[in-house]
């Protein structure tokens, strides 16, 4: 039985993403490099493209990046992403321990849960470590570990119906094409 832990992507070229699994790293993991996916100056995580489909991808992000998340409780899923998103931007426009400005990255990810809806941001490499926040609202994490995602791309902002849509269309896409969704050994 496939779980998928699904985030929406605000981004240029938006995605429908379905974690479908992690690798650890190895103690001996070094700092990420930058990538640039959208443009040459907005960075983007790195990842690998282990599948590629007529409907999907298969990506698996590299580990030990940076990110920022706020939380919304609005229970209307545009205004929690544009709480969640203004107080992400104040942390990188300065709002933080070292008041460093930070360039705005992509992609940015909101997913609801129980508690809340969050909006989270990935942190540019060359700002690592980053500074703490100011703010109660904006929690800084690291992911150290290696993620897989089964990616979707369309197009148009995404409204929580566009999003649930799309993503109905990536889980039945995704059950019924055979792919092997084991970790590398």
């Amino acid at each position: 039985m496939l779980r998928l832990s699904l985030q929406l992507w605000l981004a240029a070229g938006l995605f429908a993403v379905g974690y479908v699994g992690s690798l650890p790293l190895s103690s001996s993991a070094s700092q990420p490099q930058s990538c640039h996916l959208l443009s040459n100056t907005q960075e983007t995580p790195c990842f690998d493209l282990l599948n590629k489909t007529e409907h999907y991808q298969i990506r698996e992000y590299h580990g030990n990046l940076y990110w920022i998340s706020a939380v919304s409780q609005s229970k209307d899923w545009n205004t929690a992403v544009g709480e969640g998103f203004k107080h992400n931007f104040g942390y990188i426009s300065g709002q933080n321990a070292e008041s460093k400005k930070i360039p705005m990255t992509a992609p940015v990810l909101a997913s609801r849960s129980t508690r809340g809806v969050f909006v989270d941001f990935f942190l540019p490499t060359e700002f690592y470590p980053p500074p703490a926040p100011t703010s109660d609202e904006v929690k800084l994490f690291q992911v150290r570990h290696r993620l897989r995602y089964a990616v979707m791309e369309f197009g148009g902002f995404a409204h929580e119906t566009k999003f649930q849509t799309k993503l109905q269309e990536l889980a039945e896409v995704w059950t019924t094409q055979s792919y092997n969704r084991s970790p590398k050994s």
